[in-house]
């Protein structure tokens, strides 16, 4: 998250950007403990709050683009706290050559803390990158293939935290037909190697087929998915087949007004029979029906999630229902503002002894605006309450995020 910032750009293409910003992550929840009193135990509970983030720092940035159009791009920057800092290093290309093209971009990182106590697996080094080739075999038909990798070393490991490398690639057809309606397929597989804990690397393969294009008169976005992952032990509890489904349609039923239903599936199938994982459907829903208007688009409408897990002991499973609605408006290059608000109640099938029915309120806020001539305000906010039938697991968790920048 960034706060004020200046951006400068000469005639070279460089592009300068300074600032500073700050980070909030915090969370409310409540702690049991038990204490001897005699012969009884009593059991007390206090309500903590937990900043993860909150961090002041100030920044500096310089981006190259050769072409002046944000199509390919080198940029470098340097991001300072009281007690950490951050270097980092981003690019990305585009060529094009008739029916071919080439893309690619990559990343680079570094933290590290030097005032105050370090934290396990705080300080680290991260590259990743991809490279994309794609071909148009006619006027409705591409060819793709990506390959992809990422190195993460840690100035400190511990449980769960060890340094990894993973990489990977995909083949794919993309068929455009006349009327811009587009079915895709891709397939790929990914490797993962972690050299203190070969019991967390792992083999995997992934497909992916879709639909996104008309319905009639109205719109429709389809996709289904297959993924296998597989770890080194013989056997391994954790191996697993994924099945995904997903569709979203917008279909007229007025001059101005969509319905929007929308439906998720996931089913996670095990190949162990072991009880630390077990086999789990979880399938999503809502219909919201609302107007479009020139820049402004509102729908509101119910929500339904529903957890079913294949167990002995069956206190995962909930069926979640609620309401959300969604304002969105777009003004060009001026104004762009995404709200969604959920409100609704989880009920668990089973809480017993580490569960309990609960309320939620959920919003989540994306806004860049305009303010006046070049001066341009971001904004990320995610915000989520639970209030419990059992008040000692009420939990609340904010994450605010702002950028204004300044550019001349």
């Amino acid at each position: 998250m960034v706060g004020p910032a200046a951006v400068s750009q000469n005639r070279a293409n460089f592009q300068f950007r300074s600032g500073i910003g700050y980070d909030f992550v915090s969370q409310r929840y409540f702690i049991d403990t038990v204490g001897l009193s005699g012969p009884d135990s009593v059991l007390t509970s206090a309500l903590l709050k937990k900043d993860y983030l909150d961090d002041k720092k100030g920044l500096f940035y310089v981006k190259y683009d050769p072409q002046g159009i944000g199509r390919s791009f080198l940029e470098g920057g340097w991001e300072q706290t009281p007690e950490i800092y951050r270097a980092l290093g981003n690019g990305h290309f585009v060529i094009d050559k008739g029916k071919n093209r080439f893309e690619g971009d990559g990343r680079a990182e570094i933290k590290k803390r030097f005032k105050g106590t370090k934290e396990v697996g705080e300080g680290l080094g991260v590259v990743n990158g991809r490279i994309g080739y794609s071909r148009r075999l006619n006027n409705q038909l591409r060819a793709k293939t990506r390959i992809y990798g990422e190195l993460v070393h840690f100035d400190s490991t511990g449980f769960s935290i060890f340094d990894y490398k993973r990489y990977g690639g995909e083949i794919g057809l993309e068929l455009l037909t006349s009327n811009f309606n587009s079915f895709y397929f891709m397939a790929g597989g990914e490797r993962r190697e972690v050299p203190d804990s070969t019991a967390l690397g792992y083999r995997l393969g992934r497909g992916t087929a879709g639909y996104m294009g008309s319905l009639g008169t109205g719109q429709l976005a389809v996709e289904v998915g297959l993924e296998s992952r597989k770890y080194p032990a013989p056997n391994a509890v954790s191996d697993y087949l994924l099945y995904t489904f997903y569709s979203e349609a917008k279909i007229p039923v007025g001059k101005r007004e969509f319905l929007r239903p929308k439906l998720g599936l996931e089913y996670f199938n095990f190949r162990s029979d072991q009880t630390i994982n077990d086999d789990y459907i979880l399938g999503r829903a809502g219909l919201t029906v609302g107007p479009d208007l020139d820049n402004i688009s509102i729908n509101a409408g119910p929500i339904v999630e529903n957890l079913w897990t294949k167990s002995e002991f069956p206190t995962d499973n909930y069926l979640e229902y609620g309401v959300e609605g969604n304002f969105d408006y777009y003004l060009g290059n001026r104004a762009l503002i995404l709200l969604s608000e959920q409100f609704g109640y989880r009920n668990y099938q089973d809480s017993g002894a580490f569960y309990s029915d609960f309320s939620f309120n959920r919003v989540s806020l994306i806004g860049n605006v305009k303010l006046w001539k070049t001066l341009t305000l971001d904004l990320l906010l995610s915000a989520e309450w639970e209030w419990h039938r059992i008040k000692s697991d009420n939990t609340t968790l904010y994450l605010l995020s702002t950028n204004l920048i300044y550019s001349f």
